[in-house]
């Protein structure tokens, strides 16, 4: 690569590996995932051993059951230890429920002063968003982020707009979103600020038919089906 390639690359990024075209779409792109969605880190308990357990490992009666939303920020009054559920790693669009966290009042008081916890972020909680793993893999999987906290494991990818959260989970699962992001960042993370880079195309007459997709996975599950279908749209794209 010529020097002035690199300097004339966003950040002054090493593209290595990209086409003409895909440098020209990284460089110059109108719209990047970071102008539609906030991109934010998740929360961080201090100490994962103690607060967070597998759901096969809790009393149904230690399981907070209600919706969870803005109200219980601070925590559960509870006169008993109480969990909420958390996620962590990776999924397909789907994540079942399997990681808790404790979140009685007097706990979350210990995540916002110990100096190992992370209690960043903290007006995404509990919001619908995308979770996108930290840790990069040859594939990346989002899934939805819903009634729950995310890990710091998770990026946490909330759009301005709602109306665009499956066209959004749709492009990060597809095959052309994969590309970019592995174009983009060449280190093990996938940090924040390396998908706020992401060139987003919105087609606008697009989305329901990346809509019906997403809602034929829920009810099919089948994963082989979704994918092909999501890389055919935004390939085209």
């Amino acid at each position: 690569l010529k020097q002035e390639e690199i300097l004339t690359t966003i950040d002054y990024s090493f593209l290595i590996g990209a086409s003409d075209y895909e440098r020209t779409l990284i460089n110059k792109a109108a719209v990047r995932l970071g102008d539609v969605a906030d991109c934010v880190t998740g929360f961080y308990s201090g100490d994962n051993k103690t607060f967070i357990r597998g759901k096969n490992l809790l009393e149904q009666n230690e399981i907070f059951t209600l919706p969870i939303d803005k109200k219980y920020i601070n925590g559960i009054i509870s006169d008993t230890d109480i969990y909420i559920p958390i996620y962590k790693g990776k999924a397909f669009i789907e994540k079942e429920k399997n990681d808790f966290v404790k979140w009685d009042s007097n706990t979350v008081k210990f995540y916002k002063t110990d100096s190992k916890a992370r209690f960043q972020n903290s007006k995404y909680y509990f919001r619908l968003g995308i979770g996108v793993p930290m840790v990069k893999s040859k594939k990346i999987e989002a899934f939805y982020i819903k009634d729950a906290l995310f890990d710091q494991s998770v990026v946490g990818v909330f759009p301005k707009n709602e109306k665009y959260i499956k066209y959004i989970i749709g492009f990060l699962n597809s095959e052309v979103g994969n590309r970019l992001v592995q174009i983009i960042n060449h280190t093990s993370n996938n940090s924040a600020n390396y998908l706020k880079k992401l060139p987003l195309i919105i087609e606008e007459d697009k989305i329901p038919e990346i809509e019906a997709i997403l809602d034929d996975y829920s009810e099919t599950k089948n994963k082989s089906t979704t994918q092909k279908e999501l890389d055919r749209v935004f390939n085209s794209i």
